[in-house]
């Protein structure tokens, strides 16, 4: 189920706070920033994941949660303790990310309010996944989303994705987060396979500024149904899941680049018989 809303973190008034809750726990991967300066919500997220047992996803635009010291961690951890205890799950079950200006603490007031006005408007609809996908914009003029259906045999599987970012985007991620659901069951180790070679070839791939940032993750959720298929990790199933969800990666890596902060052209390198 999806919801986002305004809570006050923008002074636009422009949506600002997302909620992302399954109703049975969720087997959850990461990809964080490979910068060394990083924000207390990839701290959090990453020391919770990869994880079989998540049940939500809050994320703030409009202020980065970065460069704000232990208080900063104070408040990433209370949000993600005010949805737990909304959603009925533990602490732990619960994942963060933040996105926006760097080095202010977060107004948490709003904050409260809007975890909780949020949990009151979720709902399982495309049009909650969009205002979802809309809370999480800063700089970029569009929303970005993905959404597909693969076959596989007689069988069909969907996946659902959202991303944000425009500016300080550089080669291993940069200012952008992104949320990736598929409707299968799948183990945390072959998620975390999935994730990584799908972002390797997309997300870490593209550059606007040169700029790596503190917040940039992508997070990939298997939602435990479609449990017939067979996801080994040298099935045909499997490769076609990866081929799609790097597709799907790639796509959104586009969105991002062709939304970058002042630019005007896009450029695809390709460098052939390099060893490396």
């Amino acid at each position: 189920r999806f919801a986002g809303v305004t809570c006050g973190i923008k002074p636009s008034g422009n949506p600002d706070l997302s909620l992302i809750v399954s109703d049975q726990p969720v087997v959850a991967a990461g990809v964080y920033t490979q910068n060394q300066v990083v924000a207390a919500p990839v701290i959090l997220s990453r020391s919770r994941t990869p994880s079989e047992t998540i049940r939500a996803v809050v994320t703030n635009s409009g202020n980065a949660n970065a460069c704000t010291g232990d208080r900063g961690m104070q408040d990433a951890t209370e949000m993600c303790d005010l949805v737990a205890e909304i959603v009925g799950c533990q602490p732990e079950n619960v994942l963060v990310m933040s996105t926006g200006i760097i080095g202010q603490h977060l107004p948490m007031d709003c904050v409260r309010k809007g975890i909780r006005d949020a949990f009151q408007q979720i709902e399982p609809t495309h049009a909650g996944f969009l205002r979802s996908a809309e809370a999480i914009r800063t700089t970029d003029k569009n929303r970005k989303t993905v959404t597909t259906q693969v076959d596989v045999g007689q069988r069909q599987f969907r996946v659902a994705a959202m991303a944000k970012g425009a500016g300080m985007i550089a080669p291993n991620m940069a200012t952008m987060l992104s949320f990736i659901s598929i409707n299968i069951n799948l183990k945390k180790t072959l998620l975390i396979r999935l994730l990584k070679k799908s972002v390797d070839s997309s997300f870490n791939r593209i550059s606007v500024d040169g700029d790596m940032s503190t917040n940039d993750t992508v997070m990939l959720i298997s939602t435990g149904e479609n449990k017939n298929l067979d996801f080994t990790r040298d099935s045909k199933t499997f490769t076609i899941l990866q081929n799609e969800l790097t597709k799907v990666c790639n796509d959104l890596s586009e969105m991002i680049i062709k939304d970058g902060e002042g630019a005007t052209k896009v450029v695809k390198i390709n460098i052939y018989k390099a060893h490396n």
